[in-house]
């Protein structure tokens, strides 16, 4: 799931260069990527290379060419190299860390890109590309996982690094160096490689956005070799107003192919360029808020956590204003999310006895209180740990009045409050992703922006809520509950006003 971070193994070191690693963000064939952060916030990408790349001396020696070149890459749609080491003992490279998905996940999870995203796309990459060839480095390996979606257009990564991994004894012996159904013919017949070489790959990015597959089909290597050095892309699907430069990108000979400023040119005709965030579809959009929350978490469980209070007597509960109906039965929000005298301290002692109970074959009352306790406290970060976004234009045209998101919202919370609570802890996450997809609703059009910020924020902070329930983490939940009171408060304030 995007936005999710796997959890470090005992294997995995725990330092790289003086970067405390946070997760692991993937495996590749040169080595594992971890996710960290710089001292002043910044998330970071930290791609630690292979043990036996790290013994090969030629391998050493172009890594370290490599890093020099990208350290120099400047362009708007790359990923900034930091920081890097080619003398460690495991080498390594950290570049900015992209919050998005990449081309290869949003297509995996939300099909083929409209016509006007690709057309966008297909204009970025090309001049990510320059920017990259501008400093004497060719990708060699320009596949749809290494091109990252961001909301404000993608971004280039691992520029140069299939460089390098062109000089392991593996390679030497015979071995091509590039993903199989994404290879030039120049590199099936182990000629060299030039800025061309990007280009006709270009191509093949442009027919996977816009269909799904490769422009060579899918199949053995063998199969796929002779696809490309003989028979012509299939460009079905293909967005009829980009096919002539696609098809120009795909062609066989690497002087037939365009410029990039050719390609930038003929895409940027037909590429919708709106604001930030709106040039993907929103299925795509969404996941981003998964991405906000999950580095927030992660950057957030670096702090030390914050001394638990014993809890209050319970005779403080009388003073919480609770309406007839029930917790969630007032007429507005404010009546909903009743947190003005529940601290940090319930909070944690509300999510540890939900996952104790949650492990129980039984359900009881107190469990149920437990639980609807719980889920009137998780919310999502007011903080990022990314750079701030701009701020998109919704695409709804009725607009909601500030009361009707309100009341949306409670609308969205007395249905949780008629929830049979279970034992199971799935099913409450269930119930919880529920709330989280009618907060979304509730928040969606509504006229004022900062109630609308605010929904959008719960939203993902329950789905996030969710993701723990799940997982069986009361520590994460626990630490998520405790850091984001005050962001319940200010939705609370915005209600009442």
């Amino acid at each position: 799931m995007a936005g999710r971070f796997k959890p470090l193994t005992p294997e995995d070191p725990r330092e790289v260069g003086g970067y405390r690693l946070r997760a692991r963000l993937g495996v590749g064939g040169m080595g594992r990527v971890y996710l960290a952060f710089s001292p002043g916030g910044r998330a970071l990408a930290i791609k630690v290379v292979r043990t036996e790349h790290a013994e090969d001396e030629e391998f050493r020696r172009r890594f370290r060419q490599e890093i020099a070149s990208a350290q120099r890459v400047q362009g708007i749609y790359t990923a900034q190299v930091i920081d890097a080491d080619a003398e460690a003992d495991v080498p390594w490279l950290a570049t900015a860390y992209v919050p998005g998905p990449s081309l290869r996940e949003a297509v995996a999870d939300h099909g083929p890109l409209p016509p006007e995203t690709v057309s966008r796309l297909l204009a970025g990459v090309a001049e990510g590309l320059a920017a990259v060839h501008a400093c004497d480095i060719v990708h060699r390996d320009l596949t749809p996982a290494n091109v990252l979606l961001a909301e404000d257009g993608p971004r280039v990564i691992d520029f140069g690094i299939a460089h390098a991994a062109a000089a392991t004894s593996l390679t030497r012996t015979g071995m091509s160096i590039g993903t199989p159904a994404f290879m030039s013919p120049e590199q099936v017949r182990g000629q060299a490689v030039t800025a061309a070489t990007d280009v006709f790959a270009l191509g093949h990015l442009a027919v996977f956005a816009a269909t799904g597959r490769p422009a060579f089909g899918e199949g053995n290597r063998d199969a796929l070799f002779y696809r490309v050095l003989s028979e012509d892309p299939d460009l079905t699907g293909c967005p009829e107003a980009i096919r002539p430069i696609v098809a120009r990108c795909l062609a066989k000979e690497p002087g037939d192919r365009p410029s990039l400023e050719e390609v930038m040119a003929e895409a940027g005709e037909h590429a919708d360029l709106k604001l930030s965030g709106d040039w993907l579809p929103d299925s795509v959009t969404e996941v981003f808020k998964r991405f906000d929350t999950a580095l927030y978490t992660v950057h957030e469980g670096q702090k030390e956590p914050k001394p638990r209070k014993p809890p209050k007597p319970p005779e403080q509960k009388e003073k919480r204003s609770v309406p007839v109906g029930g917790l969630l039965g007032a007429a507005t929000l404010v009546a909903i999310l009743v947190i003005g005298s529940i601290g940090p301290d319930k909070v944690l002692n509300a999510a540890d006895e939900f996952f104790a109970s949650a492990k129980s074959t039984s359900t009881t009352t107190k469990r149920a209180t437990t639980t609807k306790k719980t889920t009137t406290t998780t919310r999502t970060p007011v903080r990022r740990a990314t750079t701030e976004r701009t701020t998109t234009t919704t695409r709804t045209t009725d607009r909601k009045s500030k009361q009707e998101a309100c009341s949306a919202a409670e609308r969205a919370f007395d249905k949780l409050e008629n929830t049979t609570i279970s034992s199971d802890r799935q099913e409450n996450a269930a119930a919880y992703r529920r709330l989280s997809r009618d907060l979304a609703e509730a928040g969606d059009g509504a006229s004022d922006s900062t109630v609308r910020s605010k929904l959008s924020r719960l939203s993902s902070g329950y789905s996030t809520a969710a993701d723990y329930l799940y997982d069986d983490r009361p520590g994460a939940f626990s630490t998520l509950a405790a850091d984001l009171d005050s962001d319940a408060d200010e939705l609370r304030d915005l209600c009442r006003g």
